[in-house]
């Protein structure tokens, strides 16, 4: 007799989302989670976008979960009143030389199926946005910005409705494998036990690598290893909110490894810089925002009129699971049911970065479809 159907590890936006899909199809799902509270980590550590899906190569996941998650994540929110706005992004060139790269990102959007994108005169960016300086632009309409707070407690919500469970501070110190079943090791204070599932499904985030060795998957070898890669952000000044009402992102500088110093916004009209790029030496939770005001300026700048670098102050930072190291190319999420290995039912999911947040709910319904019975 085995204890869960399911048991997810990770109460972070990704983790929550399968659990709140699986629990509806009526499994006994268990959610557990290190921290004392959901979303502590990475799902509370970012710009709360909701992307377009045009930066990614057709064909893979990051793209197509993207474009479906966003559908589906606007029509979540309105069922389950998460506060969002669809504000739209502004995607431009400074300089002549930087136009082919932005038509690239527009062709790519279309292939990709991004609804509502299009080439936009700088006029109409700068009326909106009259501190933006621009050559040629393009407009995301689809774009917005989300309470990811509100988000992660309405998949709470409905996996409670349908009796599933979250268990805080309950730590994963081991996975044996018997049969047709798992059975976890828990550590929760200085009490140790285990509990058993048919499927168990890794949402570890930024340990998930950790979680893969645990059962016995050689990460190293198959290239499942994380890097930390640090995201900081620097807040402008309240009297600055007039010099922008859309998100605004310059051309990513060739052969990426994010999208650049850009502006967002928040659900309270407030302005922010970043996230910046910075792969760590270590792979520690190091959420200092050091002093790199400097960077920040001379980022902003380059696209922006009318601040002064006395309107920057340290925000947060959020720390990136890249399965790609320094300097190599984009990888995909890797998601997959680990038969392969002979794990059948031990679900992966690894490397699950931007646009992870905007994915989730395609996320989860592409495991309900295919990787759970």
């Amino acid at each position: 007799m085995i204890d869960f159907d399911i048991v997810v590890v990770g109460a972070g936006v990704v983790g929550l989302a399968i659990a709140s899909e699986l629990s509806s199809r009526q499994l006994s799902v268990l959610v557990i989670e290190k921290n004392k509270s959901f979303g502590m980590e990475s799902s509370s550590r970012n710009s709360e976008v909701i992307h377009g899906g045009m930066y990614y190569q057709s064909g893979l996941m990051k793209a197509k979960f993207c474009v479906e998650g966003r559908r589906l994540l606007y029509s979540h929110c309105d069922n389950f009143r998460v506060p969002y706005k669809k504000i739209g992004k502004y995607i431009f060139a400074v300089n002549e030389n930087e136009i082919p790269r932005m038509r690239k990102i527009l062709e790519q959007g279309i292939n990709n199926g991004v609804e509502n994108f299009y080439e936009d005169s700088v006029s109409n960016l700068q009326k909106f946005n009259p501190g933006v300086k621009a050559t040629a632009c393009l407009f995301s309409a689809e774009s917005g910005i989300i309470d990811s707070h509100k988000l992660m407690e309405s998949f709470i919500e409905i996996t409670k409705s349908f009796s599933g469970e979250i268990a805080y501070l309950h730590q994963l110190i081991g996975i044996e494998k018997s049969q047709d079943t798992y059975r976890c090791k828990l550590q929760c204070g200085s009490d140790k036990f285990f509990i058993s599932t048919k499927y168990l499904i890794n949402c570890g985030g930024l340990n998930s690598d950790k979680i893969a060795k645990m059962a016995g998957i050689d990460v190293i070898k198959e290239k499942l290893d994380l890097s930390y890669c640090k995201g900081r952000y620097y807040r402008l000044h309240s009297s600055k909110k007039s010099i922008a009402t859309n998100l605004i992102y310059p051309i990513p500088p060739e052969n990426y490894s994010g999208l650049g110093i850009h502006l967002t916004i928040d659900l309270a009209g407030e302005l922010k810089l970043g996230p910046d790029t910075v792969y760590m030496e270590e792979n520690i939770q190091n959420y200092e925002v050091e002093d790199v005001k400097d960077k920040f300026f001379a980022a902003a700048k380059t696209y922006l009129n009318g601040i002064s670098i006395d309107d920057l102050s340290p925000d947060q930072s959020g720390i990136r699971a890249k399965l790609q190291k320094q300097g190599e190319s984009i990888r995909d999420f890797y998601i997959a049911n680990e038969s392969k290995y002979g794990f059948d039912n031990f679900i992966n999911l690894i490397g699950i970065e931007s646009p992870g947040l905007t994915s989730s709910l395609a996320i989860a319904k592409y495991i309900s479809e295919n990787l759970v019975e």
